[in-house]
């Protein structure tokens, strides 16, 4: 895939790149210490800013394990940020070593299903899996579409 970079920034606990391929737009956000639900909305803002396609793809690296906060009542709020900006797709791989996380990515997908976005969500210690997983997530979208 061709990217063309479109942003990036940071802001506390995170920093982010969005690039751009074929019209899909990929995310990367790095979490540089504890994350909770205000560190993520500056964020999600900005990302959704620049995605001009009802898909939203996403690699979230927390290889460095800081503590994830994140309730299903902040999920929600999430989940309905993406929903007002257009998001009707949400392909999300994390990057941890937390084997548990395996459980954040269900609770994500039930989230997601109530706001009527479909999502495909996968947790991982190895960044490259994360990126097979987006790329093939785009690759079968672009068929679809």
């Amino acid at each position: 895939m061709n990217w063309r970079n479109v942003s990036s920034g940071s802001f506390e606990n995170i920093r982010y790149e969005t690039k751009e391929s074929g019209g899909e737009y990929l995310h990367i956000v790095t979490m540089l210490g504890p994350m909770g639900l205000q560190d993520r909305i500056p964020v999600f803002r900005e990302t959704l800013n620049a995605t001009q396609s009802e898909n939203y793809f996403v690699i979230a690296d927390n290889r460095k394990g800081y503590e994830n906060i994140l309730s299903v009542e902040d999920m929600s709020v999430l989940g309905d940020m993406l929903y007002d900006a257009g998001i009707r797709r949400f392909y999300n791989a994390v990057v941890t070593n937390d084997a548990a996380y395996g459980n954040i990515t269900r609770l994500v997908h039930a989230v997601a299903t109530t706001k009527k976005i479909e999502t495909e969500s996968i947790a991982t210690s190895s960044f490259d899996e994360a990126e097979k997983f987006i790329f093939d997530g785009m690759k079968k979208l672009m068929k679809r579409d």
